[in-house]
């Protein structure tokens, strides 16, 4: 008897000197069934996909997903293979040398179940393309409306705002790693993730409280903070504790310990 149950499609592409990502042509096949992406470790300097693609794509997405649900209750033999996890490279990259100096572009589709998403080690400081107004660095994420999970460690990134734009709203994004980056600010944080759980933002170069602390206000389901690691000075500013504590006061661990009210 076939088993109900289905694998989880994960998308893996570490370490592959990917350089930039652009959005699928119409004979792409929609993979809308992938929950995890790792691109950990490549040469990503932006995010961006024009805007109109991404609108069509999503259109296409949903009704090839629909499609699929019919497919699946027409047909129970095809349980086994209706739902497979993706193919982790194509032929053309496996083929390459994994030292070659030659980046790689990744064509991407619309994820309407993707729930984690790993962008750790790449370089997104260059994300913000100001050059050309038919680009918004959010496509990304844009076409990931289900978000639970998202990496964005060690990117070089100054700021959130070319990534986690006021127009960008993750409203299911739990946990958020901005760890190991050159962070100031915190600014969009709260408009962008309005139900973010669990922060991580370890080494950055958080100094004043109204950048670090204040930017927390209003984020009513947060439970997690951490600033801990070196660079984030803001963390022996006289009342720094109890005033995090103020903001956000359902807090439960800060900088990697239990909360203990003052």
């Amino acid at each position: 008897m076939p088993s109900t149950t289905t694998p989880s499609p994960y998308l893996l592409l570490t370490d592959q000197n990917i350089g930039s990502l652009c959005a699928p042509t119409t004979a792409d096949k929609f993979h809308i069934d992938l929950k995890t992406i790792n691109l950990h470790s490549n040469q990503l300097r932006c995010l961006d996909i024009d805007v109109e693609i991404i609108k069509n794509i999503a259109n296409n997405a949903l009704i090839e997903r629909r499609k699929r649900k019919d497919d699946f209750r027409d047909d129970n033999s095809s349980n086994d293979i209706a739902f497979k996890p993706i193919p982790i490279m194509t032929p053309s990259m496996k083929s390459k040398p994994k030292s070659s100096s030659k980046t790689k572009r990744l064509r991407l589709p619309c994820f309407p179940v993707l729930n984690s998403l790993n962008l750790s080690s790449n370089d997104l400081s260059g994300a913000a393309n100001v050059n050309n107004p038919n680009l918004t660095t959010a496509s990304l994420l844009s076409l990931c409306p289900n978000l639970c999970e998202l990496n964005l460690a060690a990117n070089n990134l100054c700021s959130v705002s070319p990534i986690l734009t006021t127009t960008t709203i993750l409203p299911n994004l739990r946990e958020l790693d901005l760890s190991y980056n050159n962070l100031e600010s915190l600014e969009n944080l709260p408009l962008s993730t309005p139900n973010l759980v669990v922060l991580h933002c370890k080494s950055n170069k958080l100094s004043t409280l109204h950048d670090s602390v204040l930017a927390l206000s209003g984020m009513a389901s947060l439970e997690s903070v951490d600033y801990s690691g070196d660079g984030n000075s803001v963390r022996n500013v006289e009342g720094y504790h109890d005033l995090i504590c103020s903001v956000v006061k359902q807090l439960k661990m800060l900088d990697g310990r239990d909360v203990i009210m003052r």
